[in-house]
């Protein structure tokens, strides 16, 4: 299943985990050029919720979910 169905299927998130998930959905290739500070500077959000929603997906860090991302953009 690729990673943006995974992230619709998402259920029970907080509303910033929620803010990541649009995000995520929208602008797949930024979040992959960007680091967690940024990306968590950039949607007003900590980098916590970053690592709780790679949590909530399953994987084990930042590199998964943007290796994932990157191989649904192929």
């Amino acid at each position: 299943m690729k990673m943006i169905q995974r992230l619709q299927l998402l259920e029970h998130l907080t509303p910033t985990e929620q803010i990541l998930v649009d995000y995520l959905k929208e602008n797949p290739e930024e979040f992959i050029a960007l680091k967690p500070r940024e990306v968590s500077d950039k949607l007003f959000i900590s980098v916590s919720t970053i690592y709780r929603l790679i949590n909530k997906l399953g994987l084990r860090g930042v590199n998964d979910l943007k290796l994932l991302l990157r191989t649904d953009l192929q």
